[in-house]
C-alpha cells in the first residue's frame, strides 16, 4: 500500500495534516518523503498488533493504525533501542574496554544525552533505531565471529541503517576502517556487501511504487541549503547546538581526543573524527540544520555509539585506576542529573521546542517557570 493520504488522516490528528496529505505524485497518491528503513524495523510489531487486532472479535478496527498496531509497533521499537545500549556494552567490552568503564559509557548514552528523548518519548522518530543498528554494527565487527551469518547480518544491519536515514553514510569512515581492520576473507565482506545492497533496493522499488519512476532521493522539494553557517550552528548555535544542549558529546570528544598519543589507537580516533566530521558536513548543510522541534539536536544520535566507543578505546588505552573510575562515574551522574533537568524542561514545553530561544532559556526553565506571569 503506497497511498499514504488514509494514513495521514487517520494517524495525524488532532495535529494539522502534513503538506504531504495535499500533494499528489504522478501516479495520484499522497507523497511521503520518509525512506522506507523504519516502516521495515517496524514490520514486526505491526504483525503482532495485526494479530492482535484480529484476534479481538471487531473490538478493534483492522486499518493499520487501531491501538493494537500503535502499541505493539512502539514497544517494538523500545525494545529494539533497548538492544542497542546492551549491544553497545558488548562492542565495548569486545574492543577490550573494562567492564566497569564500558557500563559508565552505555549508561551516559542512555541517560546523560538527548538519546533519553528517543528512546523514552518518541521511539517511532528513526534515530534511536539507528543507534540501536549503528551499536550492533560496532559490536559485530569488534568481535571475533565470522561466517556466513555473521556476513549477513553485518550487510543487512548496514543496509537498513542506511534506509532508515540516507544520510548515515557518513558512518563510512568508521566502519570502512572496522570492516578492513576485521580481518574478514574477502568472501565474507562481499557477501555482507550482496546483503546490503539487497535491502538497499527497497528503497528505488518503493519509490517507484509511489511515483511512477526511478528515483533515489525521497527529499524532492528539500535541499542542503544550510552551509557554511550551518556546521557550526548545528554544534553551538542556541537553536539545537549539540554541544550546548547535550554536552556529553563534548566530554565523549575530550575522551577521544586524550588516547590520540596512543598509536595502537590512533586510525580508530582518526576514523571517528572522520565520521563526526562528515556528520557536521551533512547536517550541517540541510536547510533545516536545527531539525524542526528537536530536543538537543537529534540529528547526531546516530554518531553517538562511535563517539561512545572511542571513548572508550581511548580510556583503555591507558591504566585507569578504581578513582578514575569513580571520577568518570560522578561524571555520568552529574551530566545525567542536568540532562534529566532539560528534558524535563522540554517536555512539559517551559520552553520552545522549535529552538526559538536562548540557551538561558532552555537552562533557566525552572526560574521562569516559577514566574507568575510565565504562560
Amino acid at each position: 500500500d503506497v497511498e499514504f493520504r488514509n494514513d495521514y488522516e487517520l494517524l495525524c490528528p488532532p495535529d494539522p495534516l502534513p503538506p504531504e496529505h495535499d500533494r499528489a505524485t504522478p501516479k495520484h497518491g499522497a507523497t511521503n518523503k520518509y525512506p522506507v528503513g523504519l516502516a521495515v524495523l517496524e514490520t514486526p510489531g505491526f504483525l503482532v498488533g495485526h494479530v492482535v487486532a484480529l484476534a479481538g472479535g471487531g473490538r478493534w478496527s483492522t486499518d493499520g493504525v487501531s491501538s493494537p498496531y500503535q502499541v505493539a509497533v512502539a514497544f517494538s521499537l523500545l525494545a529494539l533501542a533497548l538492544a542497542g545500549f546492551v549491544w553497545l556494552r558488548a562492542a565495548l567490552l569486545a574492543a577490550g574496554v573494562p567492564d566497569a568503564i564500558a557500563v559508565a559509557l552505555t549508561i551516559a548514552s542512555a541517560v546523560a544525552t538527548n538519546a533519553i528523548h528517543y528512546v523514552a518519548k518518541e521511539p517511532a522518530m528513526p534515530h534511536a533505531a539507528g543507534m540501536a543498528l549503528v551499536s550492533f554494527l560496532l559490536w559485530r565487527l569488534v568481535s571475533p565471529r565470522r561466517g556466513i551469518a555473521d556476513a549477513l547480518a553485518i550487510g543487512a544491519a548496514a543496509g537498513l541503517l542506511l534506509l532508515v536515514r540516507n544520510s548515515n553514510v557518513a558512518l563510512a569512515p568508521i566502519l570502512g576502517l572496522l570492516c578492513w581492520r576485521s580481518g574478514r576473507s574477502r568472501g565474507s565482506l562481499v557477501t555482507a556487501a550482496l546483503a546490503a545492497i539487497a535491502v538497499l533496493a527497497l528503497q528505488p522499488l518503493s519509490l517507484h511504487a509511489l511515483w511512477g519512476d526511478w528515483r533515489v532521493s525521497t527529499y524532492a522539494d528539500e535541499a542542503f541549503t544550510g552551509a557554511p553557517a550551518g556546521f557550526w550552528n548545528g554544534l553551538l548555535h542556541a537553536r539545537h547546538g549539540l554541544f550546548l544542549y547535550s554536552p556529553w558529546y563534548l566530554v565523549l570528544v575530550g575522551l577521544a581526543v586524550s588516547g590520540a598519543r596512543h598509536r595502537s589507537v590512533r586510525p580508530m580516533l582518526l576514523a571517528t573524527a572522520a565520521t563526526f566530521l562528515a556528520f557536521v558536513l551533512v547536517n550541517g548543510s540541510w536547510w533545516c540544520w536545527w531539525f524542526g522541534d528537536s530536543f538537543g539536536n537529534r540529528a547526531y544520535l546516530e554518531v553517538l555509539p562511535v563517539l561512545t566507543l572511542a571513548a572508550g578505546v581511548s580510556l583503555s588505552a591507558r591504566t585507569v585506576s578504581r578513582a578514575g573510575v569513580a571520577r568518570l562515574s560522578v561524571a555520568v551522574a552529574a551530566f545525567t542529573l542536568a540532562n534529566v533537568y532539560l528534558w524535563a524542561g522540554y517536555v512539559l514545553q517551559r520552553f520552545p521546542q522549535d529552538g526559538n530561544h536562548s540557551a538561558g532559556d532552555a537552562w533557566g526553565w525552572i526560574a521562569r517557570a516559577a514566574d507568575p506571569g510565565e504562560r
